[in-house]
């Protein structure tokens, strides 16, 4: 219990000093001025689809499962074969 308040009573200094600096309305500190930057006046616009099954088949992409790089590709039986010497790598 004792090395508990000294450790308290050490951090407290730091624990001011941190608090000397702050600002009491943050937002003046993080923000810029109102009207300081140009805005243009083109409106935001965002293209949101949703994926179907048809077109995840045409790409090829229906299990949802990543097959691996050319390289883990062209060594499949390789890596099968060693699975347990690669699972430190």
């Amino acid at each position: 219990m004792s090395k508990m308040l000294a450790v308290l009573l050490l951090c407290t200094p730091l624990a001011a000093a941190a608090d000397a600096g702050y600002e009491a309305t943050p937002g003046k500190a993080f923000f810029p001025a109102w009207g300081q930057y140009a805005v243009p006046d083109i409106p935001y616009r965002s293209e949101n689809r949703s994926v179907s099954l048809a077109d995840l088949a045409q790409r090829d992409l229906l299990t949802g499962v990543w097959d691996g790089s050319p390289q883990v590709q062209a060594k499949r039986d390789w890596y099968e074969a060693n699975f347990y010497a690669t699972l430190a790598a």
